[in-house]
């Protein structure tokens, strides 16, 4: 009985794992403090997941002169559960990364989907799945950590507010930076520029979403104009976790029956409860429940993107090349994520030849992951080698000579100040990667156990 968790050590082990400040309310004030000192708060969703993927490690195997991100190659949140192999599949994977990053500098790749391509069994869902996971976990970290803001006593100034609406939270949970008018904001920008050791710059030329649009004109008509005023009464910054369960910066999309989708579940729909209390024109009447909306500062995943309907294909090119979106009767909103689509060569070959489609293609920048057919590397996988066939573990590394930069833990930090993010280390070269799963059952691990193809799958070989 002694060797049981009682309630208060879990719920002990439980306070330690989230962050401090989760449930806190801050000063507008604040927030502009903390971006002086620490710039990285305030980075778009490119910059966020480049640095994360530096965060969790690198290594460098000088032996196959390969680049290997430890989120991917070691797994340091599942203990190894999860790991990639072969290094045409680490190449894939740093190629990805090499998009983020340019992305991250304004290069171009930020305004164009990253096109997982490869056959059935490749591995593109689960470093798709691994890139979600890890990012979650990025947020909760002080090196990580994002904010955004929620208006408050609305009911006392606008006397058409709903009571239910008295506080509304960003419905595009924007970065409260956004609050500064343009030129205000550019200012601020410039010397948090100053401050940042990075190999970026901290940009953001959103406008307010049309409903915070909406309070912060009305609030600024009552107050005179007073920006200060708005900003001390009517607005709390608050801390912003990624949570795809909850659709919270990061969202999954996938093809449904042509009949039973339509474009609102990517970019939104009215609110019809709203109709009736501020009316159908009103921006207070809008639903940010569609799929951009809710992958905002994060990841959006695309899962077997190019069976969409073409209809539904034209909404990513406003949402890469603008990135905007411009839902039914509502303004357009700004939107900052990274567009990750997955699909295969037949649906990739039929859209390729499309001449309707060439915008689309021009704004996907893809990404190959192949299989692994050499043998060398499919060997080093156990469950391919008879000698290590009963094994789950991954192989031994102690052959290769590496240079390892590492910064990962096993809990979140929760302090609210410290550090900024890592600086992203310079690669020497470019890799690739492929991704391991022991999920399964027993009987469909037996099935994989042959010896015609490998994927790279730790404790058995993946088809």
């Amino acid at each position: 009985m002694s060797d049981m968790d009682t309630l208060e050590e879990l719920s002990e082990e439980y306070r330690t794992s989230i962050p401090s400040d989760l449930r806190r309310t801050r000063s507008f004030e604040w927030y502009l403090e903390t971006l002086y000192d620490e710039p990285t708060v305030a980075r778009n969703a490119h910059q966020r997941v480049a640095d994360m993927f530096d965060f969790y490690g690198t290594s460098y195997d000088e032996e196959t002169g390969v680049v290997e991100y430890e989120l991917a190659s070691e797994d340091p949140l599942g203990d190894g559960e999860n790991t990639f192999y072969g290094r045409v599949v680490h190449e894939a994977i740093h190629e990805f990364i090499n998009k983020v990053k340019s992305g991250a500098r304004g290069l171009g790749p930020e305004k164009r989907i990253k096109l997982l391509l490869g056959p059935v069994g490749s591995g593109k869902s689960d470093f798709d799945r691994q890139l979600r996971r890890y990012y979650e976990d990025y947020s909760t970290r002080q090196e990580g950590r994002m904010y955004t803001f929620r208006w408050t006593g609305l009911c006392d100034v606008l006397r058409d507010q709903d009571p239910a609406d008295d506080v509304v939270r960003s419905p595009m949970n924007q970065d409260p930076v956004v609050l500064l008018p343009e030129a205000q904001r550019e200012s601020v920008l410039s010397e948090v520029n100053e401050r940042l050791d990075a190999p970026y710059t901290i940009r953001n030329e959103q406008s307010l979403d049309p409903a915070s649009e909406f309070y912060m004109d009305r609030l600024l008509e009552e107050y005179d104009d007073d920006l200060q005023a708005v900003l001390e009464t009517h607005v709390e910054v608050v801390r912003l976790l990624a949570d795809e369960n909850k659709r919270q910066a990061i969202e999954t999309f996938e093809p449904k029956d042509k009949k039973n989708q339509d474009e609102t579940e990517l970019t939104g729909d009215v609110n019809y409860s709203k109709i009736a209390v501020y009316g159908e024109s009103d921006p207070r009447a809008f639903d940010y429940s569609g799929a951009f909306c809710n992958a905002n500062r994060g990841i959006f995943s695309g899962e077997e993107l190019l069976k969409l309907q073409r209809e539904f294909l034209y909404d990513f090119l406003h949402a890469t090349q603008e990135q905007t979106i411009k839902p039914k009767n509502n303004p357009r909103i700004d939107i900052d994520q990274v567009i990750v689509g997955r699909t295969n060569m037949p649906e990739y070959r039929d859209k390729k030849g499309d001449e309707k489609m060439e915008a689309f293609n021009d704004r996907t920048k893809r990404i190959d992951f192949p299989y692994v057919l050499q043998y060398a590397e499919e060997s080093g996988c156990s469950g391919c080698s008879p000698a290590s066939r009963s094994r789950t573990a991954a192989p031994s590394r102690s052959r290769r000579r590496r240079r390892r930069t590492t910064a990962r833990s096993t809990r979140p930090t929760t302090s609210t100040s410290g550090s900024s993010a890592r600086r992203p280390t310079t690669s020497p070269t470019s890799a690739r990667g492929w991704t391991a799963s022991r999920r399964g059952s027993s009987a469909t691990r037996s099935r994989r156990r042959s010896w015609t193809r490998c994927t790279g799958v730790v404790g058995s070989c993946r088809r």
